[in-house]
């Protein structure tokens, strides 16, 4: 008990200055959140002006849709590919 007195209570607090060390610990964190959560806010704006001065992204490639018939053709494949797989696989056992 005498060695928790020693390092914690009231009059340790006040007399290293706990109080004035916490009260700024606690105004920078603030000060970041706050300053985060603005650059969050101005963003859109900021990328806004800037779309000016950027390059226009490169349109991307259309995928290309399969068509139904090598659908079929591409699931009759794996089928038989399964099918093999399982049939060896039974006869190892």
């Amino acid at each position: 008990m005498i060695f928790a007195q020693q390092y914690y209570g009231i009059r340790n607090i006040t007399e290293y200055e706990g109080i004035g060390v916490s009260i700024t610990g606690i105004s920078i964190v603030f000060a970041a959140l706050v300053l985060i959560s603005l650059f969050i806010t101005s963003l859109p704006r900021v990328l806004a002006m800037l779309e000016s001065v950027l390059p226009p992204e490169p349109k991307s490639h259309a995928a290309t849709v399969p068509t139904t018939s090598t659908n079929d053709h591409d699931e009759a494949v794996v089928a038989a590919i399964g099918f093999a797989l399982h049939a060896r696989h039974r006869k190892k056992n």
